[in-house]
């Protein structure tokens, strides 16, 4: 059973959403200055949708949790009224007690009228351990208010961080319905231009033969390269082998791009908006904002900058080790062929194409083998 997740982590959480808000808001409303519908505003679309109703789930859960912290609240609020009721009676029949047996004003004669030095001593600790239980009573009763005050503040100010998280709640609901009424206007056009969709899916299937003949030719001669270096004896720092620790690097390489989502992933895929028509990615797109800087994923050594015809516009890629990454659907390229990056570097600009979308197309391989890079790629 998945443990309870604290309030702190609801919060981060809930930050972390209505950043992702932020940044796809921005990235549609520069789509939409398309005149007409486009994938990419679909897409942008549908990360908004996702996002928000993750907002909205991350919303109940912290309203969840509040209900249940307010109801712990009410049942401790109930417990201390209760003991200071009690506390109270109890110092009321210990005054009470006093007044009758007129201790505070025949203390001497109490003490002096035993018979005994034994029984003066037992007397005078009876006194002193009679006193200090009426000053804890006193205390006590002090201290179990000033805690009541504060559990009666805190209760409170959970129903107003309740009563807020409500009212962002229905924001975002309004907000969701808005953002599926424009998914259905796209997606309706878009169903409409089917035979220039299909031209743009046989474009892309050409683009990435295209670019994965590069691919082939790069680790092809780069394969070839090391070979004749372990032939030959020669020292690995002579072939490339910057960042050879690249696989130690699963699931912590840094993003290519500081904002944006996956508008595709790895593999085979529904198309968006084509009933029953099938893409294959051999990366991932991140769709992303206009002129977004492309950073290298970790450090190596750049291997090629071509340009590819088509889609796929300047590619980027660099070698590191067995490994290798591209770094397609570039504008240009910040790198020369042998320039060694770090994790960070800036390698280009990404391509905005005349739709308004901006959008890069990552890929990681082992030697010959295409790997899923969002398996390499720390969460954010």
């Amino acid at each position: 059973m998945t443990a309870q997740k604290s309030k702190q982590q609801l919060e981060q959480e809930r930050q972390v959403n209505k950043k992702k808000i932020e940044e796809t808001s921005r990235i549609l409303s520069e789509t939409m200055n398309s005149q007409k519908a486009t994938v990419g505003q679909l897409n942008a679309l549908n990360e908004q949708i996702k996002t928000r109703k993750d907002m909205m789930s991350n919303i109940n859960k912290e309203v969840v949790e509040l209900n249940v912290r307010m109801g712990e609240l009410e049942d401790i609020i109930e417990g201390m009224e209760g003991d200071l009721v009690q506390l109270k009676k109890e110092y009321g029949e210990m005054a009470h007690t006093a007044y009758k047996s007129q201790l505070s004003q025949n203390n001497l004669v109490f003490l002096f009228s035993a018979e005994t030095f034994h029984d003066f001593v037992l007397r005078l600790e009876y006194m002193r351990q009679y006193s200090k239980a009426r000053k804890n009573q006193m205390e006590m009763i002090s201290l179990v208010k000033k805690t009541l005050e504060d559990q009666r503040e805190e209760i409170e100010e959970a129903k107003q961080e309740k009563d807020q998280l409500l009212v962002a709640q229905m924001g975002e609901f309004q907000e969701l319905e808005n953002l599926q009424k424009k998914q259905k206007t796209v997606l309706a056009e878009l169903k409409t231009r089917g035979r220039k969709l299909n031209k743009e899916l046989k474009d892309r299937k050409k683009a990435d033969e295209k670019l994965g003949n590069l691919i082939a030719d790069v680790i092809r001669t780069e394969l070839a390269k090391k070979s004749s270096a372990k032939k030959a004896a020669v020292k690995k720092a002579d072939v490339a082998f910057v960042g050879a620790d690249f696989a130690n690097f699963r699931k912590k390489l840094e993003w290519p791009v500081a904002s944006g989502f996956v508008s595709q992933g790895f593999g085979k895929h529904p198309h968006p908006a084509l009933k029953g028509v099938v893409v294959e990615n051999p990366g991932v797109d991140i769709q992303t904002r206009k002129q977004e800087l492309v950073r290298a994923v970790h450090q190596g050594v750049v291997k090629t900058v071509a340009y590819v015809p088509g889609e796929m516009n300047t590619v980027v890629i660099v070698q590191h080790g067995d490994y290798f990454t591209v770094y397609a659907k570039l504008e240009s390229s910040k790198v020369k062929v042998g320039e060694a990056v770090n994790a960070k570097d800036p390698i280009g600009v990404v391509h905005t194409d005349s739709d308004g979308k901006s959008e890069l197309q990552f890929q990681v391989w082992k030697q010959k083998e295409k790997l899923n890079p969002q398996v390499w790629l720390r969460s954010r």
